[in-house]
This record gives C-alpha cells, sequence and structure tokens, in this order.
C-alpha cells in the first residue's frame, strides 16, 4: 500500500510506525490534515506544523506543540509572525506560566516582531527574566 492508500483506509497503526521508524519523510505533508491525533502528535514531535497545531482543536496536540518548545527552544519562531495575535499570545502565556523559561526561547520571544493586537503589559518583565537568566 502507499501513503494515499494507507489515509484512505484509515490505517492509522501502520502510518504511525512509518513516521516513527522514518520510512515516508516525503510523505509527511500528505498526513497535515489525518484526523486522528496521534499522527499530528507524531508531525509535532519532528518540528512539522507548529504554527498551525498550536490552534489545533485537540488539546493532546496543542500541549505537544509546547513540550516542543521545552525540548527545541528554536522552535519557538516558526508560529510567531507579526500577523498572528494568537499564536504569539499563546506561547507569552506559555513562556508567563514557566517557572524557568529557556533563555534562548525567552530571547527569540523577546525579539520577534509583535502583532498589533496582542497581550500587553510583560515586556520589561520578560527582559528582567532574560537578564535574570544570562547573568
Amino acid at each position: 500500500m502507499n501513503i494515499i492508500e494507507l489515509i484512505e483506509n484509515r490505517k492509522t497503526g501502520t502510518i504511525l510506525k512509518l513516521i516513527q521508524d522514518g520510512e515516508i519523510p516525503g510523505s509527511l505533508h500528505k498526513l497535515k490534515n489525518y484526523p486522528d491525533k496521534r499522527v499530528r502528535i507524531e508531525l509535532v514531535k519532528r518540528g512539522l506544523y507548529l504554527d498551525e497545531y498550536i490552534a489545533d482543536d485537540n488539546d493532546d496536540v496543542r500541549d505537544e506543540v509546547f513540550n516542543q518548545f521545552t525540548k527545541h527552544p528554536e522552535y519557538v519562531i516558526q508560529v510567531l509572525s507579526p500577523n498572528n495575535s494568537y499564536n504569539y499570545n499563546a506561547v507569552l502565556e506559555y513562556i508567563i506560566w514557566l517557572d524557568t523559561p529557556d533563555a534562548t526561547m525567552l530571547k527569540t520571544f523577546i525579539e520577534a516582531p509583535k502583532p498589533e493586537y496582542c497581550y500587553d503589559g510583560y515586556d520589561e518583565s520578560l527582559q528582567y527574566q532574560l537578564k535574570a537568566l544570562t547573568a
């Protein structure tokens, strides 16, 4: 079976195994909208589609996006854009609730362009937190 047939026949177990074994790297884009959350979570674990999955309907998929920020702070930049206040606010809220955010992630967030409509009033406290982390 090719990947299209696996998708059409909802062979989720087989698809997950192929993703985990790295056997279909050129076909992962075809799974982006796969209905089973486990497939989307596997894609997130590979750093794919974070900017879209941060707003996924499923809580587990969204949670995995934030888990990846902890493991790979460099992924934060993938979800930030000056036109997306939802993603910006979601990352800000995530950072605020962390006991000790990663300095790279915090610096990336501070330096990212702010969207027109976003939570305001945290700039100074984030700068102080970054100074404390890098001192």
